[in-house]
């Protein structure tokens, strides 16, 4: 389950809002030979000369940009079930998942492409079906462990395979190797053991020279302006992470200090460690590694 911002990151979404497909001419021809041509199995190469941002347009009101067949495309859940799974919805939530998948393509690189990627917490879809653009509908799955994100996925016709997964992976469970692992905002919500166990667990479903790239709360989390009704209950950092249960075994807020999620990527044998992170989604901390060819 995605994280609702922090305060001052809302104030910025809320004061922004994106342009209008319409108002740049320059994308309509492409627009229009997308909506005459649609294919859902081909989108890579549909979208070749379609920039991200009018993609992600196109997905908020697909009826609106592609009238004749953007029935085809996934629609969006509504703007509560959008709230309720990242905190914000429309523009400002686009904003910050094109942020993301942005980080994702330049960290990945043709590994993205080469497929399969695995969206690990898959929720209602608002990165997987961005990704669509880059890898083909077959080669694109998303699995959660909560069968109720499922059902919005499904409800949205997110047109690549979902399944569900066990809360701890269990062995041989992501039976594909994978040359894309992408985990956002699932290991903040993990307790220390469910952490590690499924770490351990994607890294084995990574191919030869397969990346993971997952995101992390940094203990600067503590300190923000985003109400949590835990603050007060927090333990005192222990070994480099810090987890305030919830009601819900395994479940909860956990954050971790760099060193300590640098040394449970590397004592897996990942190399080619890389961090990245961005002020408009500050409280999430990207970390990327690959498994040796």
């Amino acid at each position: 389950m995605d994280d609702p911002p922090d305060r001052a990151t809302q104030q910025v979404s809320q004061d922004s809002t994106f342009a209008p497909v319409e108002e740049w001419p320059s994308f309509k021809e492409q627009l229009a030979e997308l909506d005459r041509t649609l294919d859902i199995g081909d989108l890579p190469g549909q979208l070749a000369r379609i920039p991200l941002d009018v993609w992600g347009a196109i997905l908020l009101d697909p009826a609106r940009y592609l009238p004749r067949n953007g029935h085809l495309l996934p629609r969006m859940p509504s703007a509560e079930v959008q709230k309720m799974w990242t905190g914000n919805h429309g523009p400002a939530m686009l904003r910050q998942s094109l942020l993301f998948v942005r980080l994702l393509s330049a960290l990945t690189d043709d590994a993205l492409r080469l497929g399969p990627v695995l969206d690990y917490g898959v929720g209602w879809g608002r990165l997987s079906r961005l990704l669509l653009k880059y890898v083909p509908v077959n080669d694109l799955h998303g699995v959660d462990a909560w069968e109720h994100s499922l059902e919005h996925a499904r409800e949205c016709r997110l047109p690549h395979p979902l399944r569900l997964v066990s809360t701890r992976l269990e062995k041989g469970e992501l039976s594909e190797l994978y040359s894309v692992i992408y985990a956002y905002s699932v290991f903040t919500h993990l307790a220390p053991e469910a952490f590690m166990h499924n770490l351990g667990r994607l890294i084995e479903a990574l191919r030869p020279g397969g990346r993971l790239v997952i995101t992390v709360r940094p203990p600067e989390f503590w300190n923000s302006l985003r109400p949590n009704s835990h603050r007060e209950k927090r333990p005192p950092l222990q070994r480099g992470i810090m987890h305030v249960p919830s009601e819900t075994a395994d479940y909860g807020d956990t954050v971790v200090t760099h060193a300590w999620i640098a040394e449970q990527i590397r004592s897996h044998g990942l190399v080619d460690l890389q961090t990245e992170w961005h002020h408009a989604d500050s409280f999430q901390v990207i970390w990327s590694a690959q498994r040796p060819d």
